[in-house]
């Protein structure tokens, strides 16, 4: 029997070889598994040329901006520091940027300079730039 892709290409489908040589679908399905050294081989897989390229479809970056929490929360925090006045209490602040206040606090190091913690309270106030918290330390 010549070799299972070469086999495959030849009819261009698994399940076309299978019935063409009379071999169970299945057994030829994992036949080609183990040639190709993997663990399964969808079931209407036709085999490439080497010179096709991958289909087009969506990068890594794409998947990070819609999953990764490092990626996602602080760029609402940066998209929300454009949109607002010049402060805002931190649990004002977390809705208007549409985050839970434990995100919110996970991050907030890396903004430490826009955070102002102010006495007494114990509230924190979130500057819209460096400079604007940096004058509200001084007030208190």
């Amino acid at each position: 029997m010549e070799g299972v892709s070469k086999l495959v290409a030849k009819y261009a489908s698994i399940r076309a070889a299978a019935t063409a040589e009379g071999i169970p679908y299945t057994t030829l399905r994992r036949w080609l598994a183990k040639e190709a050294g993997n663990k399964s081989v969808g079931c209407q897989m036709k085999l490439a040329d080497a010179n096709t390229k991958p289909a087009p479809g969506r990068s890594l970056s794409d998947f990070r901006s819609m999953y990764d929490k490092d990626t996602i929360i602080p760029a609402r925090i940066k998209e929300a520091l454009k949109t607002m006045g010049d402060w805002m209490y931190e649990v004002e602040f977390a809705k208007h940027a549409g985050v839970s206040l434990a995100d919110l606090g996970a991050y907030r190091d890396q903004f430490a300079d826009l955070v102002v913690t102010t006495r007494g309270e114990g509230r924190r106030a979130w500057g819209r730039t460096a400079g604007i918290a940096k004058q509200m330390r001084e007030m208190l």
